[in-house]
């Protein structure tokens, strides 16, 4: 599907970027719990922190 697509295209490119992830699952996130905890979990995934 559509995320397959996606995760295959960040495999070939990610390497091209100083910071990279890939986020799945993103609608159940944030559903769960909001766009604040979506962009935390972005910005530890780019920072490298835990």
């Amino acid at each position: 599907g559509k995320t397959t697509l996606a995760h295959a295209l960040f495999t070939r490119i990610y390497n091209r970027f100083e910071g990279h992830c890939f986020l799945e699952n993103t609608r159940e996130e944030w559903q769960k719990h909001n766009r604040l905890n979506l962009r935390e979990k972005l910005y530890a995934e780019l920072l490298k922190e835990d």
